[in-house]
């Protein structure tokens, strides 16, 4: 008996086939996002220490642009990289005084302190990441690779407990029981506020 035979036999692709393959399918596409997820999600982009209020510069005939680059440099440390470019400290900044801020201030101190006010972030290609909402960065900024390992470690446990799962109780049981705790965990996720 050959192939051609036995489609013959069993019938065309018919509507049953098209509607256990779009079942299929949406339970099959979520699971590569969350695979992916924190490639964006937790995407690095350049940050830099926050000024407090009182220790910003006066900008006021400046570009919004010129002026973040005329009160990084008065207040950020940098270096000069290979290419010859400014590369500012991402987790420090110059100690001031409340009296020397201004236009024509200069820094006489090299103290730097750790950012105490928070950070600024570039948004030139995110709008908004998880390392910002959560201040992943400086010290903490190991979080988002403990995450990713912790999820992948749930997902060796899940394989293999699931897997003998199906064989105790049956893989339809098992496949609509994990669908629904992933549904459920999802939505649960998404409303973590730390």
């Amino acid at each position: 008996m050959h192939y051609e035979d036995i489609l013959n036999q069993i019938g065309p692709f018919g509507k049953y086939q098209k509607l256990l393959v779009f079942a299929l399918f949406l339970v099959i596409i979520p699971p590569p996002f969350h695979f992916i997820g924190q490639v964006f999600l937790a995407a690095n982009t350049d940050h830099w220490c926050a000024v407090p209020a009182s220790q910003m510069i006066n900008c006021s005939q400046l570009q919004l642009a010129e002026c973040q680059e005329e009160q990084k440099s008065y207040s950020i440390p940098y270096e000069i990289d290979d290419d010859g470019n400014k590369v500012y400290s991402s987790c420090a900044r110059y100690v001031t005084n409340d009296e020397d801020v201004g236009r024509n201030m200069s820094l006489n101190s090299t103290d730097v302190i750790s950012c105490d006010a928070g950070w600024e972030f570039d948004h030139s290609h995110y709008k908004s990441t998880i390392n910002e909402d959560f201040s992943l960065v400086c010290d903490r900024q190991d979080l988002p690779a403990y995450a990713q390992s912790v999820w992948f470690a749930g997902l060796l446990v899940g394989s293999l407990v699931w897997g003998s799962m199906g064989d105790w109780i049956g893989r339809r049981k098992t496949f609509i029981l994990t669908v629904i705790l992933v549904t459920i965990s999802s939505i649960v996720t998404s409303f973590v506020p730390n």
